[in-house]
């Protein structure tokens, strides 16, 4: 389920398996905004890792996330 945060910088240092970078525009996440972030897993994988991604609220609008 996707949460709307405020992405702060212990949240930005601490977060693992995160590409930190909004997934829809690619471009960078600056500190103090707001972003939606989408847990997600994949079956494909051999390791069964899950992942969560990390959007501009614009772009998770867009993609009909919230």
């Amino acid at each position: 389920m996707p949460r709307i945060i405020k992405l702060t910088q212990r949240l930005y240092t601490r977060s693992k398996n995160v590409k930190k970078i909004c997934r829809q525009c690619e471009t960078d996440l600056e500190i103090g905004i707001d972003v939606v972030t989408k847990h997600s897993h994949s079956s494909l994988r051999t390791c069964k890792r899950s992942t969560t991604h990390w959007y501009h609220v614009n772009c998770a609008k867009r993609l009909n996330i919230i």
